[in-house]
């Protein structure tokens, strides 16, 4: 069997982010924040921290900020 069907096997496939606008409300200390997060239709991505800081991402780190946009535990997101 080639190695890439066993990769695929192992790890499945790959599932491109979903290109969009997200965003999130939360506390923290007793302070409110928002987070709004543009996934690119290249999977690149733009946070915006409370509008006044932005953050250019790659593929991972956009991965890794919706899944706190999107309320998942570091379990869901590993799983």
């Amino acid at each position: 069997m080639p190695l890439k069907n066993i990769w695929s096997k192992w790890f499945g496939r790959e599932r491109p982010l979903k290109p969009g606008l997200y965003q999130y409300r939360g506390e923290d200390g007793g302070r409110a924040f928002r987070l709004h997060l543009r996934i690119e239709p290249d999977a690149r991505g733009v946070l915006a921290i409370n509008a006044s800081k932005i953050l250019h991402l790659n593929q991972t780190a956009a991965e890794m900020a919706l899944h706190v946009v999107e309320g998942r535990t570091a379990e869901e997101a590993a799983g």
